[in-house]
C-alpha cells in the first residue's frame, strides 16, 4: 500500500434556498400626477430575478408606461 501525502483544501459550500414572494399589497393610494409603486419583496439563494407582466405579456424596459425599480418594484406613471 503507497502512503502518499493527500492534499486537503477549504472548500465553499452553497445552500440553493427556493425563491419566495411574501404576500402583496392589494391596496393603493395614488396621487394624480404622482406614481403607484407595486412592491414585490422576492427572497431565495441566489436572489429571484422578478419579472412583470401586463395581460399575460412581459413588461419591457423599453415601454416607457412603466418603470422597473432596482429592488424589482414596478412604479407606474398616473396621468390624466
Amino acid at each position: 500500500m503507497s502512503r502518499e501525502p493527500v492534499n486537503i483544501q477549504p472548500g465553499h459550500i452553497s445552500r440553493t434556498v427556493p425563491p419566495t414572494i411574501e404576500e402583496q399589497q392589494t391596496e393603493f393610494t395614488k396621487v394624480q400626477g404622482d406614481e403607484v409603486v407595486l412592491p414585490c419583496r422576492a427572497g431565495g439563494t441566489p436572489p429571484p430575478h422578478v419579472t412583470w407582466e401586463k395581460d399575460g405579456t412581459p413588461i419591457s424596459p423599453e415601454d416607457f408606461n412603466f418603470r422597473k425599480l432596482r429592488s424589482g418594484w414596478l412604479a407606474i406613471p398616473i396621468v390624466r
